[in-house]
């Protein structure tokens, strides 16, 4: 056994394999932070790349998806993408009312959630010129 005492010569004994013993259980504790580490880094990287492909889903309109990946709980309608901007704000900014009501009436999307920039949804239809979604997100 890597952990017991060994018998000398002599009948005494001597813990050589406790050193060893320990020295690999700190190897293998270290290997396994390190391995943590990179499996939390790429559950990062996976969740960014939903959220944005959930939030391109809005910017192309696309109805369907944009209600399957809410319904399913792979993403909370609020999370940004880098620019912390939301579904809301790219459907906004590209006119798709559908979309907009969809997050809106039926998935409870913030209106003052704000982006990088310091805008919100209202800011982007004011900009775009979007009146009847800028309506819609003063009821």
């Amino acid at each position: 056994s890597l952990g017991g005492s060994v018998a000398g010569s002599e009948g005494s004994t001597f813990s050589g394999s406790t050193t060893l013993s320990h020295t690999l259980r700190r190897l293998y504790a270290s290997e396994l932070r390190t391995v943590l580490e990179k499996m939390r880094e790429q559950q990062a990287a996976a969740r960014q790349d939903l959220i944005c492909s959930f939030i391109q889903f809005a910017a192309d309109g696309n109805e369907t998806e944009v209600d399957a990946v809410i319904q399913k709980g792979e993403v909370l309608v609020n999370e940004g993408d880098y620019d912390q901007r939301t579904a809301l704000h790219l459907a906004v900014c590209n006119g798709h009312l559908g979309v907009v009501k969809l997050l809106v009436e039926k998935h409870g999307a913030s209106v003052h959630v704000k982006d990088r920039f310091g805008h919100t949804p209202m800011d982007d239809s004011v900009r775009e010129k979007w009146p009847v979604i800028a309506n819609l997100l003063m009821q």
